[in-house]
């Protein structure tokens, strides 16, 4: 059932001045819209369809808003390898979605990524690309200028705290404190063998991390479509953990993937 921009500014309209206004919707193929301005049935447009439900529209009141930084988009890391985000309006589009929000950085490109910022060449596993300095700041004016918030993923795939401290490091400079977190890895359930080995990896990430950018908040397990054995033992294991900013999981309840 479709009611099209034209017949609800119409409607909008009609009722911006009244105190109350009816709109039946039909429950048929077609829409009846029957506006009561004032408290007489004698204004009324047409008669209420007998099998049909009706609305009270208050233009003057809202219900519970959702709270600043609700939204959210995330995207691959190799987006912003790729640095192209001058050929798109993509600080337009996050300033249509609300004047808050958080972009997570990530994805399976978060480990076929690699991270310079002295210009070295990548390896043969950077698939994803490259990211420097110069690109996260492309980034930065972009999310600055829509008031949005980042997570940033580190290579987890490809064991190197240290490279990944240097990372957060610039990060921060770069965002400031619109940098929310670091994700360390993206859905590590599908290398390595279960949470005690990711885990031991894992710390090494976060005191690196925090002893080059003290209080940055550190993100996981980020495992892959609902693993609640990772889940549980992350979040276990890190209990009372101050560096620890967010347990996260990931699931994809409107896609279809493989034969599911």
């Amino acid at each position: 059932m479709l009611i099209t921009r034209a017949r609800l500014r119409a409607v909008r309209r009609s009722v911006r001045n009244v105190a109350r206004a009816r709109i039946a919707i039909a429950a048929a193929a077609s829409v009846t819209l029957a506006t009561l301005i004032g408290t007489s049935p004698a204004h009324a447009v047409g008669p209420a369809p007998t099998d049909s439900m009706l609305i009270s529209v208050h233009p003057d009141q809202v219900g519970n808003p959702l709270l600043p930084g609700y939204l959210g988009f995330s995207f691959g890391a190799a987006t912003v390898a790729a640095d192209n985000y001058a050929s798109t309006d993509f600080g337009g589009y996050l300033k249509t979605l609300g004047p808050a929000g958080v972009i997570r950085i990530g994805g399976n490109s978060g480990d076929t990524t690699f991270w310079t910022s002295t210009g070295e060449p990548a390896p043969t596993w950077a698939t994803g690309g490259t990211i420097t300095p110069a690109k996260l700041q492309h980034l930065a004016t972009i999310t600055r200028g829509a008031g949005w918030k980042v997570i940033l993923a580190v290579n987890l795939k490809h064991p190197d705290p240290a490279r990944a401290a240097d990372e957060a490091k610039y990060a921060r400079a770069i965002f400031g404190r619109s940098l929310l977190a670091i994700e360390i890895g993206n859905e590590p359930n599908f290398y390595y063998s279960g949470v005690p080995a990711y885990y031991a990896d894992f710390e090494s990430y976060a005191a690196a991390i925090k002893q080059a950018v003290p209080g940055l908040g550190v993100t996981g397990p980020d495992a892959e479509t609902n693993h609640s054995s990772w889940l549980g033992g992350f979040a276990a294991a890190e209990a009372g953990q101050p560096d620890v900013a967010e347990v996260t999981d990931h699931t994809y309840p409107a896609s279809v993937c493989a034969t599911r």
